[in-house]
């Protein structure tokens, strides 16, 4: 498997090219957005890689939106464990997601709610916007 850096299109149709290699590490900051990564990934597939989603320094945020893309997507685990590095008490959802047995457990219905408090504390720059 080949995990850094694939960042790129390119980068994906080079790792097809190498022998021995079936699967590829995306994760989503590399490819910026939702839309990007997807896109990727069918990619991927198209040229025959398997693919494995997560960022092991990922956020609590940034975990459940790849553990979201890859339902459907891969077939395999992920690495949506990466938020777990981060102390609880830092973490910034109000309704925390849980790691157990090896996968993210959400309840049902659950929604991402952000603690205003603790992403306050937390921020080391803010920057407001007008219209």
């Amino acid at each position: 498997m080949l995990d850094e850096p694939i960042c790129s299109t390119q980068d994906i149709e080079k790792a097809s090219r190498i022998d021995g290699v079936s699967l590829c590490k995306l994760k989503l900051k590399r490819f910026v957005s939702i839309s990007k990564l997807t896109e990727s990934i069918n990619y991927a597939h198209s040229l025959g890689l398997e693919i494995v989603i997560g960022d092991g320094l990922g956020s609590e945020i940034n975990c459940w939106m790849e553990a979201k893309i890859a339902s459907g997507l891969i077939e395999n685990a992920g690495e949506y464990n990466g938020f777990l590095k981060i102390k609880p008490e830092a973490r910034i959802l109000s309704n925390p997601i849980k790691f157990q047995n090896g996968f993210l457990e959400t309840e049902d219905n659950w929604k991402l709610q952000i603690d205003r408090d603790k992403l306050e504390k937390y921020s080391i720059y803010k920057e407001v916007i007008y219209k």
